[in-house]
């Protein structure tokens, strides 16, 4: 029998930038949804599911299944960038020795078969496993009831392309997920920049005592030393807190195309103290780019059709998410 629900699969590159720990958190205490498991990709996809599967415990949730997925991308040729700080302070050896090996690609063709009503998707890395599930199993493309993205960029103008992270750490793989069918929500990147969190959203987690709180505090501390900055921006739990029914994220109808670039190009990847945590030579790596443009939507419906973020109440955002995690617990029985 359904909850009522929606039911929700994470497919996260937790471990570097610290907003995907804060979705992961959002989402596991957040009443408003069934979160029926997570999925890892990009680079040591082990690490980053025994991150999640540590934090979820730590949160009460113990529950969500965590499985690591692919390691490298789809994109021919372009290797998943490390940083070397994932989870760095959180997880131990033992906890990364003690995570199976997965296949979230299979676990995501599982969940889809067996759910009694489609599940939303949201993904906020590299759409490495959801664009290998397109490839894959095509004909399951029916039973994803949203596809939930962070990543592209809206305004050209805004953010140059090759600064857009998430799509472009796979293009192939953003380039069949995007275009697969199933109804899109799009958090751009220059738009759920906006929200931040600084050393008063740090010391509110300090304070709530919690092992969890203290846990995301200790790799809050790792990325902002990594950024040389005392904030960071919470893109991607601006962008899932859109399965909660939250008001924050406003949403307009956009017709999606996208445009995979034919040849390499230099894609810099690099941060100011990444010298000591293995970055590419240099810091720059040839790839192909794909970029998002998103124009008018088309009133005979033609196109890739997708509801995508063109502004953001940050500071009622910021407020409700804090809460919500400090709290750090939920208003009905775990599944």
């Amino acid at each position: 029998m359904g909850t009522g629900r929606r039911r929700v699969i994470l497919d996260t590159d937790v471990g570097g930038d610290i907003d995907d720990a804060f979705a992961i958190a959002l989402l596991a205490l957040s009443p408003e949804i069934e979160l029926v498991g997570m999925t890892t990709e990009h680079g040591d996809t082990r690490r980053r599911a025994a991150i999640a599967r540590k934090l979820l415990r730590l949160l009460g949730r113990g529950n969500v299944p965590v499985v690591a997925g692919r390691q490298q991308p789809l994109e021919p040729g372009q290797p998943a960038f490390w940083g070397g700080s994932e989870g760095e302070g959180f997880v131990t050896t033992a906890d990364v020795a003690a995570e199976p090996v997965g296949d979230a690609v299979a676990f995501l063709r599982e969940a889809l078969r067996a759910s009694p009503e489609p599940l939303t998707l949201i993904t906020i890395g590299p759409m490495t496993n959801v664009g290998a599930l397109v490839q894959q199993a095509p004909d399951l493309v029916t039973k994803i009831k949203t596809l939930v993205v962070m990543g592209g960029i809206l305004d050209a103008g805004a953010v140059p392309v090759h600064h857009e992270w998430n799509l472009n750490s796979d293009p192939l793989a953003a380039e069949l997920a995007l275009n697969c069918g199933a109804p899109l929500v799009v958090g751009v990147q220059d738009v759920v920049k906006s929200p931040t969190i600084g050393p008063t959203e740090r010391q509110r987690l300090l304070d709530a005592g919690g092992p969890a709180h203290r846990g995301i505090v200790a790799m809050l501390d790792r990325w902002l030393a990594v950024v040389q900055r005392a904030w960071t921006s919470m893109y991607d739990p601006a962008t899932a807190a859109w399965t909660l029914g939250w008001p924050y994220l406003k949403l307009e109808p956009r017709r999606l195309r996208t445009v995979l670039g034919p040849d390499p190009v230099e894609r810099r990847v690099s941060f100011p103290t990444w010298p000591t945590l293995r970055p590419p030579p240099g810091g720059v790596v040839r790839q192909r780019l794909v970029r998002t443009v998103f124009e008018p939507p088309d009133p005979a419906g033609d196109g890739v059709q997708a509801l995508v973020s063109v502004a953001h109440d940050d500071a009622g955002f910021i407020a409700a998410m804090i809460d919500r995690i400090c709290s750090g617990r939920r208003d009905v029985r775990s599944e």
